[in-house]
């Protein structure tokens, strides 16, 4: 039985056209670093100070403290804070709103959990009022745990949060492998692959899931089968 469905945030719930990648790529340009969306695209959903480390790594930057890395992340938050605040690019998914209010109707909870730092999900939630509209239950975001996805600490932060005790009651909704292997790592009842484009249906499908769909409104098929109800 499902009681807590926990979804990703950029590519699963709201688009943004590809907004982190642009913003992690223009704060590194800033510091002399060309990277490439293939090189932004491997260190996706992995905490953005840990993936700037890694591309100045990989590009052999010498002289890398944990304050210059430091400046860099700064950089990326000013960025993406600026666009999430003013692009009208950013849009909700399609039918999301309309899922939310299915599962409220039949009393599943909603959390999110996300790569981004709370500051940056404050900008977009609000945006779209999803708290004030009584959706959300939930939030956790990557700078409020000790080790981000894959590791599970998101997801049983959520638990502890929201009373659910087995993991087997829960699901994990999202658009990278590594929403899909941290709905495994914590053990979820459901993990569940949204080919919106950060992957290929090839790609999520190499990770361990229990369903693939290409558009959320396909929830209520997998979690509701014998009434055939669509969101």
């Amino acid at each position: 039985m499902i009681k807590l469905v926990i979804f990703d945030i950029a590519g699963t719930t709201i688009l943004d056209k590809n907004a982190i990648h642009h913003a992690f790529i223009a704060a590194l340009a800033e510091f002399g670093y060309k990277v490439s969306d293939k090189e932004a695209q491997k260190v996706s959903g992995i905490s953005k100070p840990l993936a700037i480390q890694m591309i100045l790594a990989k590009k052999r930057a010498r002289g890398i403290s944990a304050d210059y890395i430091t400046q860099i992340y700064h950089a990326f938050l000013r960025i993406m804070k600026e666009y999430y605040h003013a692009s009208p690019h950013i849009i909700a998914a399609p039918n999301v709103e309309r899922v939310f209010q299915l599962l409220h109707q039949k009393g599943i909870k909603i959390a999110l959990s996300t790569g981004f730092s709370r500051e940056v999900t404050n900008i977009l939630i609000n945006r779209f009022a999803w708290i004030e509209k009584g959706y959300i239950e939930a939030i956790v975001t990557n700078d409020e745990v000790e080790i981000g996805q894959p590791a599970p600490l998101m997801i049983q932060k959520i638990m502890e949060m929201t009373g659910i005790k087995n993991a087997k009651h829960l699901a994990k909704v999202g658009d990278s492998l590594l929403d899909l292997q941290e709905g495994t790592n914590a053990g979820c009842g459901y993990v569940i692959g949204i080919c919106s484009g950060a992957y290929t249906k090839e790609e999520l499908a190499a990770e361990p899931h229990t369903h693939l769909i290409s558009d959320l409104s396909e929830l209520a098929g997998i979690f509701f089968p014998q009434s055939q109800e669509s969101a």
